[in-house]
């Protein structure tokens, strides 16, 4: 994979797009990167343009995808090459490359959000919205919601649908409670995971819902697109997480039919505690939390509705 200059295209950054709240004015910046995975990208672009508005979206688009251009009309498209020779440093380039971009968004917005294309975050409190929550925890640096894994619904999936009225099973997922959120320069590790760099707070009031797994469907696509562009590469090593898909998503129903429900308010603050006592530093720099702190307090919950507008 190369990750280099790439070719900009959409408006000029609007940094007097600023939101008003009382006597606070924060101008937010939403950022992802993506190859393929247009059933996401479309959702991911659809709910944070009504949060912050197309012209502060930033796409980059893995590989220079006319579809790209079509779903991110309006938003910063930026496009870099993708020269097909897949590897095992894949990750820790992207990340390192999209540590780079939100510093540099830093300049022209208060705060930058920045996960993968299936993660989307939201406001606990189905009343309130994104940009609101985000404002009232403008005292914190580094911001980490909640983590969740989406599961998917018991009958089959309604593609006319959406997802949350149909997908409303959640479990506590520490390794998806990613410090994405960010008012100040920073270097993220490998999958957004954690951080080179101080502590970061967690919050209940945010929900991070990773998607992958909601709809059996797309995750096969997904799956299959990167198997076979795993195959074309000179060493075959690609993606081999991607293979174990099906395997974890079974395993993530079968731990989720075990638990007893928690209610989601109880759930959400005591995983926040939880996430927030464990932080450490391991010898290379990272924090982060322990690996299977999620599965050592698993929890579970009905997410219930939200404020899922394009979703």
């Amino acid at each position: 994979m190369t990750l280099g200059s790439g070719q900009v295209r959409g408006p000029f950054f609007d940094v007097h797009h600023l939101r008003t709240y009382g006597h606070i004015r924060m101008n937010i910046c939403a950022i992802t990167m993506a190859w393929k995975d247009y059933w996401f990208l479309e959702k991911w672009v659809r709910y944070y343009s009504e949060q912050f508005g197309r012209n502060n979206l930033v796409i980059v688009s893995h590989g220079q995808d006319p579809r790209h251009e079509e779903i991110a009309s309006g938003c910063q498209l930026l496009a870099v090459p993708r020269n097909g020779a897949m590897s095992e440093d894949l990750e820790r380039q992207r990340w390192r490359f999209l540590s780079d971009i939100s510093t540099m968004m830093l300049r022209h917005h208060d705060t930058v959000l920045c996960s993968d294309v299936d993660e989307i975050v939201l406001a606990a409190d189905p009343t309130r919205r994104l940009q609101d929550v985000l404002t009232e925890l403008g005292d914190f640096a580094t911001i980490s919601p909640v983590g969740v894994e989406i599961l998917p619904p018991r009958q089959p999936y309604n593609q006319s649908a959406g997802i949350f009225p149909q997908c409303q099973a959640a479990l506590f997922s520490s390794r998806y409670s990613k410090p994405c959120i960010t008012r100040q320069p920073i270097s993220w590790s490998v999958g957004g995971h954690g951080v080179f760099g101080n502590p970061w707070r967690v919050t209940p009031e945010l929900i991070l819902c990773h998607m992958q797994y909601a709809n059996p469907e797309i995750l096969e696509i997904r799956r299959s697109e990167r198997a076979a562009d795993s195959d074309a590469t000179p060493d075959g090593a690609g993606l081999p997480a991607w293979s174990r898909k099906r395997r974890h998503r079974r395993g993530l129903i079968q731990l989720y039919n075990s638990l007893e429900a928690t209610e989601k308010t109880t759930a959400l603050n005591t995983a926040a505690r939880l996430l927030q006592e464990s932080q450490n530093t391991h010898p290379d720099g990272e924090l982060r939390y322990p690996r299977r702190l999620g599965v050592l307090h698993a929890m579970q919950f009905d997410i219930g509705q939200l404020a899922t507008e394009g979703l």
